[in-house]
């Protein structure tokens, strides 16, 4: 093998760890950017729209601790509901801290107020008076003008 031959080859090699490097760095990049959407999350968020399986499953794969389940939950609504598997959740929720933390926390704020003040739904009976009853009716996003034009959140 000659001289030329040898240089022509390492340029080869050099030429192929450059473009796997790169490769590699826009990769991450691609990744950094994409990993989590707040409008998505946010929007899913207040659709509310979780299958009581998913629910379920998000429980357990937080192990029944409200901040667990939250951060997998933000996950949920930041996929649109795309994603179930709480392996893959998990591993999206830690590159949504890494890249994307105070959108994430934000998020994951929300999910974590109104999802971890639901104790009992519909409410239940009342020692005081067994007799009394409690209604409800789903309002939500019904007109209303108070404010300006818009839909009911309560």
């Amino acid at each position: 093998m000659n001289h030329r031959s040898i240089r022509t080859a390492l340029m080869l090699s050099a030429a192929a760890l450059f473009h796997v490097l790169m490769l590699g760095s826009i990769e991450e990049r691609l990744l950094q950017r994409n990993c989590f959407s707040y409008e998505t999350a946010f929007a899913a968020f207040r659709d509310h729209a979780v299958p009581e399986e998913v629910l379920a499953d998000l429980w357990e794969a937080g192990e029944g601790e409200l901040s667990g389940f939250s951060e997998l939950l933000t996950m949920y609504f930041a996929s649109d509901g795309a994603v179930t598997d709480p392996a893959v959740l998990q591993k999206d929720a830690a590159l949504a801290k890494t890249y994307h933390a105070e959108e994430f926390e934000t998020i994951a704020g929300y999910v974590t107020s109104v999802w971890g003040d639901l104790s009992c739904f519909p409410v239940g009976e009342t020692a005081a008076d067994p007799d009394a009853t409690v209604t409800f009716s789903d309002s939500w996003m019904q007109s209303r003008t108070f404010g300006g034009e818009r839909g009911h959140e309560g």
